[in-house]
């Protein structure tokens, strides 16, 4: 989470949603609440590399829309601009998929490493207790909502509109800043991972999120901003 005084706004992270991106050209403006903030870990602890130290500013970038409601002052929450971005599950997942079996830190990475393919992967997502990466949370509308499942944003921006979604709350916010070009994620379109069975999977597990930002399969079909 980033807030600005001078800029006024709240930016909700959502991992695997272009944020890291979002995060270098504003976080100039803003600051992580201390509320928020994990003390850095030692990076040697009796001489061995301590792996924690590595992972730290990761753990800083997904406080809650919730946490900030109950943290910050009320003045603070209702005048600042508020804003995430959100991602095609179908897509989150594969993206998520990858990154995890990439990060030998991440908390599932050996799990996930042992399913041996994305369909099993998909198997444990949506029918255990599945833990994802510290920080993460199970379904992207958990970020951005009250207790009650109303929507505590002002603006969600689509990860498939990222350029011209953050060129508009740039607008919004007053500051004078472009996204830089984005390193593409190095594997297939994520519809080829899917067969009909996880297709419809994840349609069923993550409906909530399909029907709120707006998404279907093949992409974005209603912005929730429309």
């Amino acid at each position: 989470m980033l807030l600005s005084n001078s800029h006024q706004f709240i930016f909700i992270h959502i991992a695997k949603t272009g944020g890291l991106s979002v995060r270098n050209i504003l976080e100039k403006y803003s600051e992580e609440p201390e509320k928020f903030k994990i003390a850095k870990p030692a990076k040697e602890i009796d001489g061995v590399h301590n792996k924690f130290h590595d992972v730290w500013r990761s753990l800083l970038l997904h406080a809650t829309a919730q946490d900030a409601l109950k943290e910050l002052p009320n003045d603070t929450f209702n005048n600042c601009f508020k804003f995430a971005f959100v991602r095609n599950p179908w897509d989150w997942q594969v993206s998520m998929y990858h990154f995890i079996l990439k990060e030998p830190e991440s908390t599932p990475h050996n799990l996930v490493k042992s399913f041996g393919s994305f369909d099993a992967y998909i198997e444990a997502v949506v029918s255990t207790d599945f833990r994802f990466p510290k920080g993460t949370t199970k379904f992207q509308h958990e970020m951005i909502v009250d207790k009650d499942g109303n929507l505590l944003m002002d603006f969600l921006g689509h990860y498939e509109n990222l350029a011209e979604d953050v060129a508009y709350v740039c607008q919004k916010i007053g500051v004078n800043e472009q996204l830089p070009h984005l390193n593409k994620s190095q594997h297939k379109d994520y519809r080829d991972y899917y067969t009909d069975r996880t297709r419809e999977m994840i349609a069923e597990h993550y409906v909530k999120d399909i029907n709120l930002f707006g998404y279907d399969f093949n992409g974005l079909i209603t912005p929730v901003n429309s």
